[in-house]
């Protein structure tokens, strides 16, 4: 039910654009209640924010392919043929969410853009760990700029293919992107190109990007769940009572030593309604990452 309602949402959202989208629209894209909707999602943002996720932790996914060590590069090149061509058919499967990328390019939610940055992040160390295993040990220290230049050709090369209309198929893409893969690889082997950028340093660096505001991001969801109450069903005690916790985390968030074990404590009374207990775990979660 819960990715009925993902892909006709991103269907909407290719088609009209997220703004443009209501969540009574996706609910009657997807064949399901409003009820339902709000059941396994908050918000139209929400469901913004697992379109993303589902998306990238696919990318992200496909690039768990085992790499066998081979001496030779011939060998190597094979295997990392293969995890190509399961990268590549992420966008090519999905090829709406490029679409939604491509027209809507001012959504400019705080959470989306963390999560991105984070699994982006993830996504990069692993190609990082995958050029490594292609190149060998005597070219690990151009492994970056190789994922950069792999990176900018897969993105490139899947709007081309899939937002320009261009007849370009999966299998040809792998060869070509190869090709030029060993070509870049030569050179460096050559001592003709020298890289730009130190991989060992790469992780730390982007680490730095990915602190994320964590009053923001609960204030953000606290938003959600005012809205989800507003659109369920609760008795009238049930709606004083979460409406008086959400009251009272608002003034703990606002406070500079607000205490998030209180916060916390709070969500847990919420969180004992079916209807909100998703909202919440998430926000329990975000506690409890920046806790620990």
């Amino acid at each position: 039910m819960k990715e009925r309602i993902l892909k006709a949402a991103l269907t909407l959202f290719a088609q009209k654009g997220y703004h443009a989208t209501s969540v009574q629209e996706i609910a009657n894209c997807a064949e399901v209640s409003r009820s339902t909707l709000y059941a396994y999602f908050t918000s139209k943002r929400n469901i913004l924010i697992s379109v993303y996720q589902f998306y990238l932790d696919s990318l992200y996914d496909h690039l768990q392919m085992e790499l066998k060590e081979h001496e030779q590069f011939a060998e190597r090149l094979k295997i990392f043929k293969k995890v190509l061509r399961s990268y590549l058919s992420v966008p090519f499967e999905h090829e709406e969410f490029l679409i939604m990328q491509m027209n809507e390019q001012n959504i400019n939610d705080p959470e989306v853009a963390n999560y991105v940055i984070e699994k982006r992040n993830q996504i990069y160390k692993r190609l990082v760990e995958i050029m490594q295993f292609l190149g060998g040990k005597d070219l690990n220290f151009c492994s970056l700029d190789i994922v950069i230049i792999l990176n900018s050709l897969v993105e490139e090369y899947s709007v081309v293919a899939i937002y320009d209309r261009k007849n370009i198929k999966v299998d040809d893409l792998v060869e070509y992107i190869s090709q030029i893969i060993t070509c870049v690889y030569e050179g460096f082997t050559k001592n003709q190109i020298e890289p730009l950028l130190d991989p060992n340093t790469f992780p730390e660096d982007y680490e730095k990007e990915n602190n994320i505001d964590i009053r923001s991001s609960l204030n953000n969801k606290i938003e959600d769940l005012e809205l989800l109450i507003k659109n369920i069903r609760l008795s009238r005690e049930e709606y004083l009572e979460v409406s008086a916790s959400i009251k009272l985390i608002r003034k703990e968030l606002i406070k500079p030593q607000g205490d998030l074990i209180i916060v916390q404590g709070l969500l847990r009374n919420i969180g004992q309604i079916k209807d909100l207990r998703y909202i919440v775990n998430t926000c329990i979660s975000t506690i409890q990452q920046n806790i620990n």
